[in-house]
């Protein structure tokens, strides 16, 4: 057994953007925006050219005023504040019911036997709303959603 602990490797991977060696700052931060520019060109193009009418495809200018204008007048972040409170406590009333669902059904094998196909009913659905290649989605929620074979620690060798 050594007394010394692994060298690092030269090249640590970042969570963020990976940059080549040798690039500059500019080219990352032009690599970045390059998506967003061009979504923008489409968009301002769209808009211009009057395919869709004008309350529904705003040009990007009309958006950014309004932005500002929400913004300053406080009306936006008032409705952001009132949004996050409503989303917070949802999910902490999820997470409420969830735990007391989930220490129901560890301590009791009737309770797991009712409540386990209503769980599993929603399985899939879920896994596909977590796991479908979203911005948001990790593999937390794809490795930690039950599967649709159960295992059961209660059952004794022999049973399904």
């Amino acid at each position: 057994m050594s007394n010394f602990a692994p060298a690092a490797s030269a090249h640590v991977p970042t969570a963020g953007i990976s940059v080549q060696r040798g690039e500059s700052g500019w080219r990352v931060v032009a690599r970045t925006a390059l998506p967003f520019l061009i979504v923008a060109l489409a968009w301002e193009t769209t808009a211009h050219l009057d395919i869709f009418p004008r309350k529904l495809f705003p040009p990007l200018e009309d958006v950014v005023g309004a932005l500002l204008r929400l913004t300053s007048t406080g009306v936006l972040p008032h409705h952001v504040l009132d949004t996050l409170i409503r989303l917070l406590a949802g999910f902490a009333l999820a997470a409420a019911a969830g735990v007391a669902i989930g220490f129901a059904m560890g301590r009791s094998r009737r309770a797991e036997d009712v409540l386990l196909p209503l769980i599993s009913i929603g399985a899939p659905p879920m896994r596909r709303c977590f796991c479908s290649g979203s911005a948001l989605a990790t593999s937390l929620p794809c490795c930690s959603w039950p599967s649709s074979r159960p295992f059961r620690s209660s059952s004794t060798p022999g049973q399904v």
